[in-house]
């Protein structure tokens, strides 16, 4: 399938019997929403846990099935939350980590409370619903001011205006959410300045509803729904320690269910050791264990990130192997008969199992 328009002729087709018009017409948001929540299960159902479920076992047949969506060697440096323990906050694409290791330093000379001090400016906004009976969200952007060089700067950090849509319910404010995420993270803002943005959550900042924009500089700024409702930020600063940027080598980490913590910390042939270290999820950070003998500088991570939201009247196609689209569209419809309780769906799962497995 080649547009995404073929993806909904696809899921309407098998929807229905031949000759005969037995299911109901689902709306195309409703198709672009079954659509996501599939193309994510597949991804997910290419990587496969190990049984201790502390990692993963790769089969290189089902990364293949996922390739664009791989990202290699994403580095950032460690945060310093304890003396033998630090962390990296994920990177707001990700959905999925596949193995990770560290850059460490072990010199005997070096003083190991030796830090470099850092800071970044946070500013959280909220995205109010339009409040519109109609052309809901014909209006979005985010407005950005800032200075550089003693040069201060306005700017659009995010309009709509490229995406010809309007919406028929304020619900629907997930597609420019995640549109906001994609778009900013994914290109270089317009005066260089390396500006993120997260979707509530960031670092151990929780902003229900809000979008969390991150820079190097101060910066303040308005998003505007519907040329009605502005909702204006100002950043604050936030001071944080990493370890110094140094590296002897890289090690392996291993990755470690939250539960096991306390257990591996205290066996002396589990513990972190200049072999590899531990690491965990947790907080939307990896957190990475150390002992007195290194440091560790770097975090290097592969990881899945999100894949690109499938939208018909934003015309977004689904960015996966082709060879991928015709399991996507059959789980799809299968999942459509499940939540809408159809009573051939026992017959569609049969004919799944047989042409899909």
């Amino acid at each position: 399938m080649k547009t995404v328009k073929e993806f909904h002729i696809a899921v309407r087709q098998s929807l229905q019997k031949v000759a005969s018009n037995q299911n109901r017409n689902y709306l195309p948001e409703e198709i672009d929403w079954a659509l996501n929540v599939n193309q994510e299960r597949y991804v997910k159902s290419r990587i496969k846990r190990t049984e201790s479920g502390t990692g993963f076992a790769f089969d290189q047949k089902l990364l293949d099935d996922i390739s664009e969506l791989v990202v290699s060697n994403y580095s950032s440096r460690v945060t310093k939350q304890d003396s033998t323990t630090g962390y990296i906050t994920l990177p707001p694409d990700y959905l999925q980590l596949l193995r990770d290791s560290s850059k460490i330093y072990t010199n005997c000379n070096t003083d190991f409370s030796a830090i470099d001090s850092s800071l970044e400016y946070i500013a959280s906004v909220r995205f109010n619903n339009s409040t519109k009976e109609t052309d809901l969200y014909d209006t979005f952007k985010i407005l950005l001011n800032y200075t550089k060089n003693n040069v201060a700067y306005s700017d659009t950090l995010f309009t709509n205006a490229d995406y010809a849509k309007t919406y028929i319910s304020a619900d629907e404010k997930f597609y420019i959410v995640d549109l906001v995420v994609e778009d900013v993270n994914s290109y270089q803002f317009n005066n260089n300045i390396p500006v993120k943005i997260y979707w509530e959550k960031y670092r151990y900042l929780y902003r229900p509803d809000s979008f969390i924009i991150v820079s190097p500089v101060a910066v303040s700024g308005s998003l505007v729904v519907d040329s009605s409702r502005t909702n204006t930020f100002t950043s604050v600063k936030n001071d944080f320690e990493l370890f110094k940027l140094k590296s002897d080598r890289r090690i392996p980490n291993r990755l470690t269910v939250n539960s096991n913590l306390s257990e591996i910390s205290a066996d002396p042939f589990a513990k972190p050791n200049l072999d590899s270290a531990i690491s965990y999820i947790g907080s939307d950070n990896l957190f990475c264990m150390f002992d007195s003998t290194f440091i560790i500088s770097e975090l290097i991570i592969d990881y899945i990130r999100k894949p690109r939201q499938i939208s018909l009247s934003l015309n977004r196609m689904c960015e996966l192997n082709e060879q991928t689209h015709q399991e996507i569209v059959e789980n799809t419809v299968q999942y459509l008969m499940l939540v809408s309780e159809n009573p051939i769906y026992s017959t569609k799962v049969q004919d799944n199992k047989t042409n899909l497995e």
